[in-house]
């Protein structure tokens, strides 16, 4: 069988932000990320007649999702949506001691590293464990993915502003980041994502461009919610 392309989502973290909870939530410097995140967004979305944009419901995701409408003319309305929200913190005191720990020696790098190796993140009387935050991630495309293979109207596209530390796995695996050397997923970065359906029960391929990179054939299964190697 021929694949068919079901449909596009571009993830992107939110902006730069003081995390004050109140809408919009970004600094000035987040606004400036988010609208030229806008502009390289839209050579991906485009083509498609059936737009929808949505974020998590925080308010520095809205905010940015809010920027990106007003940039690209988005006439509809930013759908809101917790399975892509951001980590849960359970103990505030203990976790932005380890924050502050990690961001101490080496910024956002040595965080990044940290986040993936240190079994505090997995303590869920501090946080909400990062292998549930993984998997959030996955059970959103999965449920993306089954609704693109009902769909019988135009193609659909989906702008989906998250965060850092939902995101930030999927394209750290894909990609083979090293953050000894690499950059971690930054404010505003873009991932596209092509979803075809190639025919085979419960798998569907995905095409995956991050940093001027594209990835072809990796295979997400959809019922079990994770990629195939």
């Amino acid at each position: 069988m021929k694949k068919r392309f079901l449909g596009r989502t571009v993830f992107l973290r939110h902006g730069q932000t003081k995390y004050t909870d109140v809408f919009p939530d970004l600094t000035k410097a987040g606004t400036r990320t988010i609208t030229k995140s806008a502009g390289l967004i839209r050579p991906f979305i485009k083509d498609h007649q059936n737009l929808v944009i949505v974020a998590s419901p925080h308010a520095r995701t809205l905010g940015s999702a809010d920027v990106i409408a007003k940039a690209i003319e988005y006439k509809g309305q930013i759908k809101e949506e917790p399975t892509i929200r951001a980590a849960g913190v359970k103990d505030k005191k203990a976790g932005k001691a380890i924050f502050d720990e990690h961001t101490r020696n080496g910024g956002m790098r040595a965080l990044s590293i940290a986040y993936a190796t240190d079994p505090r993140y997995e303590d869920s009387q501090i946080f909400e464990p990062r292998s549930e935050v993984r998997q959030r991630f996955f059970v959103y495309l999965a449920h993306m993915v089954r609704n693109l293979l009902i769909s019988m109207g135009p193609t659909p596209c989906f702008i989906c502003v998250s965060h850092y530390e939902t995101l930030y796995y999927f394209v750290e695996r894909l990609f083979g980041l090293d953050y000894e050397k690499d950059e971690p997923l930054g404010h505003g970065e873009i991932i596209v994502v092509s979803i075809y359906d190639v025919g085979t029960a419960n798998i569907v391929e995905l095409e995956v461009t991050f940093r001027n990179e594209t990835i072809n054939n990796v295979f997400f299964d959809y019922k079990e919610k994770g990629i195939r190697t």
